[in-house]
Parts: C-alpha cells; sequence; structure tokens
C-alpha cells in the first residue's frame, strides 16, 4: 500500500510504502499541520486510489456531524 500525503500533511510512522496485515488493516497517524486548512491524503492499494479529503473543523462541527451517523452503517 502506498500514501502520498498532501501538502501538510504528516503521517507517522514516516515513510510512503506500508505492508497490510494479515487482518486487512492498517493503522497511521494523520496530522494537519497547523496553517493547512485543507488537504488530501492519496491511499494506493492493489491497482485503487482513493483520495480522501482533509479539513479542519471546530471540535463542535466534528462532534455534530459524527452523531448524524452513529448507530448507522
Amino acid at each position: 500500500m502506498l500514501l502520498k500525503p498532501g501538502p501538510g500533511v504528516t503521517i507517522a510512522p514516516p515513510g510512503l510504502e506500508f505492508s497490510v496485515g494479515n487482518n486487512g488493516q492498517l493503522a497511521v497517524s494523520v496530522r494537519l499541520d497547523g496553517n493547512f486548512g485543507r488537504t488530501d491524503l492519496t491511499v494506493y492499494c492493489i491497482g485503487v486510489k482513493t483520495k480522501l479529503a482533509l479539513a479542519r473543523a471546530p471540535l463542535e462541527v466534528v462532534e455534530a456531524e459524527e452523531a448524524k451517523t452513529r448507530g448507522k452503517p
């Protein structure tokens, strides 16, 4: 799996190429640097490209959005 961070994105552990575990999961920490409001993270895995939009938002907005989907598939 390859991760391509956009401007202002820091990935930990550092690197671009990662191995997916036997359970099919991969855990990394993604941080949006303080002077960036929006950017993205692109994931390449088995020929599939997925672009994740990242945006800074106040905690109240994040909690409200999470509450809308809590308990839904």
